[in-house]
């Protein structure tokens, strides 16, 4: 079951999941990833959110071997609330 998450929360639900560290290095990794798919500001609101999301059905290592187009694609609404 996915759970809806505001993506204005600083990776929350990631956080019951994964340690600090790995939420960071997983969203810096996944801004490397979409960098060429959006600007850094939305790549900084879109990692958050697929933090929270993507942490709630996979394990970090499983998260972290996503490519740009996985990510996208396993965090879908999260694209669709950028501002």
């Amino acid at each position: 079951m996915i759970v809806p998450v505001s993506c204005k929360s600083v990776a929350k639900a990631a956080a019951k999941h994964w340690t600090k560290k790995q939420i960071k290095k997983y969203k810096k990794d996944c801004k490397t990833k979409v960098a060429s798919l959006m600007n850094e500001e939305k790549a900084d609101q879109f990692c958050t959110c697929a933090a929270d999301n993507i942490s709630q059905n996979l394990d970090l290592e499983k998260a972290n071997s996503l490519d740009g187009a996985a990510i996208l694609k396993e965090a879908a609404k999260c694209a669709f609330s950028l501002k």
